[in-house]
């Protein structure tokens, strides 16, 4: 019986050695797990205290290599770096920049519907060219709609107004109580329609600027006044009539974002804006 276990012991150290052996060529770790087995071998069947002595030395080895390697490290100064968890970085331990989506924005509509051009005739100059030049105003009746599940405010807007020969870009003013527009009357027409006209007033859409939040498929209907300078008398004609003529509304919302909508000429829409009458006084036709 003796002999029996002194064959099986051999037997079951000699396999356990060859294990390890074996494994250590392809992972440490998976060596050190088979190193225990061989220790309950050996435990279980000794077969000398020679082969017990050599399994043991090489097995705790091989248990205890990282730990070794790593107290080795330390002491040369050069530590081990740990992995970082999975997904978080490289095997040189550095972080994987992650992609955060970006936010979604506003997507604004912008339809521009009519021009109107009221020049200022008192503020006739002589431009630097030679050429005579004015101030004029111009109205722009504007529909704008969010066309995404984004709210937003608008901050502000700006016009680009271009003739044939020449561009202009206007600053954007209040219309307030100041105009309103007439309506031209079958058989009507220049002065005489303002007068016999059904005038009605101007919806101020800038007035929603900055306090109304624009939803989704929410649209908005109203007149831009904007004002323009240093324009050339000669192009007053064609920007009236918006012959050759395109104007481009680009509105700003709550983001800093633009959002633009071009109407090219002949201008669209009837009518004619002019200054409300005061008490005492009669209004002007643009």
């Amino acid at each position: 019986m003796r002999f029996v276990r002194k064959i099986g012991g051999i037997v079951l150290a000699a396999w356990g050695a060859i294990r390890i052996v074996v494994d250590s060529l392809e992972s440490i770790r998976a060596t050190a797990s088979y190193a225990r087995i061989a220790y309950v071998h050996v435990l279980a069947a000794p077969s000398s205290t020679e082969l017990t002595v050599v399994v043991i030395v090489v097995g705790s080895g091989l248990i205890f290599s990282d730990e070794i390697k790593r107290g080795i490290d330390h002491l040369r100064g050069n530590p081990t770096q740990q992995l970082p968890p999975a997904g978080m970085g490289t095997f040189k331990g550095e972080l994987t920049a992650v992609k955060i989506p970006a936010p979604p924005r506003p997507a604004i509509s912008v339809e521009v519907r009519q021009v109107k051009i009221k020049p200022d005739h008192l503020t006739v100059v002589v431009g630097a060219d030679g050429q005579l030049r004015c101030e004029c105003n111009a109205f722009v009746e504007t529909y704008i709609v969010n066309t995404v599940d984004v709210p937003t405010t608008i901050k502000t807007a700006d016009l680009i107004l271009r003739s044939p020969d020449s561009e202009y870009r206007g600053s954007l003013l209040t219309i307030g109580n100041d105009f309103e527009i007439v309506r031209d009357v079958k058989g009507w027409q220049g002065a005489l329609a303002t007068v016999f006209g059904k005038a009605q007033p101007l919806e101020d859409l800038a007035a929603r600027f900055n306090s109304k939040v624009f939803d989704r498929y929410h649209g908005t209907l109203g007149w831009l006044r904007f004002s323009l300078k240093s324009v050339l008398t000669d192009d007053l004609e064609r920007l009236k009539s918006g012959e050759g003529a395109t104007a481009t509304v680009i509105i700003v919302d709550a983001l800093g974002d633009n959002h633009q909508g071009t109407c090219d000429g002949p201008w669209q829409g009837s009518g004619t804006v002019v200054k409300r009458p005061r008490p005492g006084w009669e209004s002007g036709s643009a």
